[in-house]
């Protein structure tokens, strides 16, 4: 096909749940001589950051002037978590069929910023967990 690649991850979990070294020591190396508070603390930064993070993973496929942009949230994926999107659990579209407004570079760089753009086609995907989730309430 002769199609270029290139994939680009924003990955931000917010500053107060980052794991802290003492984190990392309560939790995972010196449990015995951790105290149950300290314990729970960190467990809850670890829950809380599943839960706030953001996670966003394109990719572009080019050939000559022509492109195709597929990227997500992880949030988009989850058969756990109300969707934005009617339809549930999907995946964003966009590519040089949207005019020549669009420039994947620009769009690459918002994505890798934790901004995406809202003209996007949305393409569910919820078939690939019907069948071992209940479908998700939409917002």
């Amino acid at each position: 096909m002769g199609l270029s690649h290139q994939r680009v991850i924003y990955d931000k979990i917010p500053e107060h749940l980052q794991l802290t070294e003492q984190d990392r020591k309560n939790f995972f190396f010196d449990r015995e001589n951790s105290s149950e508070k300290d314990k729970k603390r960190a467990f809850s930064k670890i829950e809380q950051s599943f839960k706030q993070r953001k996670y966003m993973v394109s990719y572009l496929f080019r050939k000559g002037e022509k492109w195709y942009l597929f990227y997500f949230e992880s949030h988009d994926l989850s058969p756990f978590e109300p969707q934005h999107w009617k339809e549930g659990n999907h995946i964003h579209f966009v590519s040089h069929n949207w005019g020549k407004n669009l420039d994947p570079e620009r769009l690459l760089t918002d994505i890798s910023n934790g901004k995406y753009n809202d003209a996007s086609l949305h393409i569910s995907v919820h078939h690939v967990y019907q069948d071992k989730f209940p479908k998700t309430k939409n917002l």
